[in-house]
């Protein structure tokens, strides 16, 4: 089998993003570092429309608290996402380094991206994620499988 030195597994909580992970994880070795990039929406806080309607329905107070409810969000998605890190690698046999990455916007984009920017060997990611109204679109994993030229495994 051959060594992959970075190993990119995009993650969004699904049964098959956890399935890819697994697969990371073992064909990984001592070498390989495997990068867990979550692709997450932005808030609805971030939208000033959405604060403005929250404030007029008297669920929010001011923008400051609008902020503050942002700022949980992402930090909410790092502990789950540094959670199934630590879970990993107690998994292994092998001493893997695991790094988990939060990023937003069009996720099969942002994935294709990353990957190439940051070196990956490869791609492990699930075949179908969560979101019933992404699959009506096209998987994530069909378009990323487009716009990469890296190698890319598909787990169910």
């Amino acid at each position: 089998m051959p060594a992959y030195d970075s190993i990119l597994v995009p993650f969004d909580g699904s049964e098959a993003a956890i399935r890819a992970l697994e697969a990371a994880v073992y064909i990984a070795d001592d070498n390989s570092v495997i990068t867990l990039l979550q692709v997450a929406d932005e808030p609805l806080d971030d939208d000033p429309t959405a604060v403005v309607a929250k404030r007029m329905a008297g669920t929010i107070r001011d923008e400051n608290e609008a902020q503050k409810e942002a700022a949980q969000y992402w930090e909410d998605i790092d502990e789950s996402l540094e959670r199934v890190a630590k879970e990993a690698r107690a998994t292994s046999d092998e001493d893997i380094t695991i790094n988990c990455v939060v990023k937003s916007g069009d996720a099969a984009t942002v994935i294709a991206e990353y990957a190439k920017e940051n070196g990956s060997d490869i791609i492990i990611m699930g075949r179908r994620g969560l979101g019933a109204v992404r699959a009506m679109l096209g998987s994530v994993s069909q378009r990323v499988a487009h716009e990469t030229d890296l190698p890319l495994l598909l787990v169910r």
